[in-house]
């Protein structure tokens, strides 16, 4: 499937930007990552719909990843750019994008295929087009902050909230932003919470949305996504092997790629296969059911995940300051 070019179309895929307004606009970066896409298509297009759901591909040759594209047909727009992926969140390297999505939105926000949003409204999470409604563009802020939710390993229905505030304050910090676009120019790199938080935009102390990060759902998955990182940023050639990968000295590496030889080790011990339903929850978990309830593994999970929301305005203070 022949993608829209950004280097050569960057106008007419600006000018389709902003032919539509939404209150929320989602933009997709993504490579060769197959495992996800279809789902996380679907997840999405059910809070904004297709005029509000915009792919930016680094390059796929990934042949499942082109098939979903063609099965999503014209009306989604997905769109190629070159260069370092990470390029995409520095609003400087891609102004006319930047500017088309605030033109066209209230908010706009970068997800990678492994990140689900969702909204908890104090009872359940629900994900569909209804938490547009949480989108208060009165309540002042730069920025509204959604908290990272790693999955159980295995499991896609279980996440990890901790057993004190450690767990839910890293993925307030590490989390992505829902950006106010009248808050523009930004500057510096907008992909986390804490990024943004660096750029002197304080954040709207919304509590509610989460991002449900399905890292460890698939080894298989993470590990070629953190290959492709390790390719894109010259640590390793394309078909080094793993094994290769492990053996060199990651003493003068970046702390980028520590993480992520790091994590491909860790992934390695881990099973492909779902854990099976009937195994009790894990400490320091609580699992979502289909109709978006919670259960927590103990009555300290549920206390912690209470104080998260009661002290959220707090801990965005502390953990983004602007």
């Amino acid at each position: 499937m022949q993608l829209v070019a950004w280097e050569n179309e960057s106008t007419a895929i600006c000018d389709r930007i902003r032919s539509s307004r939404g209150a929320l606009k989602i933009v997709l970066k993504t490579k060769d990552d197959p495992f996800f896409l279809a789902d996380w298509v679907d997840h999405h297009r059910k809070i904004v719909g297709d005029a509000n759901l915009i792919i930016f591909d680094n390059g796929s040759a990934d042949s499942k990843v082109l098939s979903v594209y063609e099965e999503l047909g014209p009306d989604l727009l997905i769109a190629s750019f070159g260069g370092f992926h990470n390029n995409l969140h520095n609003p400087k390297n891609f102004e006319e994008l930047y500017a088309s999505l605030s033109a066209s939105s209230d908010f706009h926000c970068f997800l990678d295929t492994d990140e689900f949003l969702a909204f908890y409204d104090g009872e359940r999470f629900t994900s569909d087009a209804s938490i547009l409604r949480h989108l208060n563009d009165n309540e002042g802020g730069a920025f509204i902050p959604s908290t990272w939710l790693y999955n159980a390993p295995s499991y896609r229905d279980r996440m990890l909230c901790g057993t004190d505030l450690g767990t839910l304050r890293n993925g307030l910090t590490w989390g992505k932003p829902l950006i106010r676009s009248a808050a523009a120019p930004f500057s510096g790199e907008v992909n986390h919470n804490c990024q943004i938080a660096k750029g002197k935009k304080a954040p709207a102390p919304l509590f509610g949305f989460f991002l449900l990060h399905m890292a460890t759902l698939s080894p298989a998955q993470r590990i070629r996504a953190n290959l492709n990182k390790l390719i894109a940023r010259g640590f390793m050639q394309r078909g080094d092997s793993v094994e290769k990968v492990l053996e060199r000295d990651i003493s003068r590496a970046t702390e980028n790629e520590k993480l992520y030889v790091t994590e491909i080790k860790r992934m390695l011990s881990l099973r492909e296969d779902r854990g099976p339903e009937t195994a009790p929850l894990g400490t320091g978990s609580m699992r979502i059911d289909q109709s978006g309830k919670v259960e927590f593994a103990s009555p300290a999970e549920e206390r912690v995940f209470a104080e998260f929301a009661a002290s959220f305005d707090a801990l965005c203070a502390q953990t983004l300051p602007s």
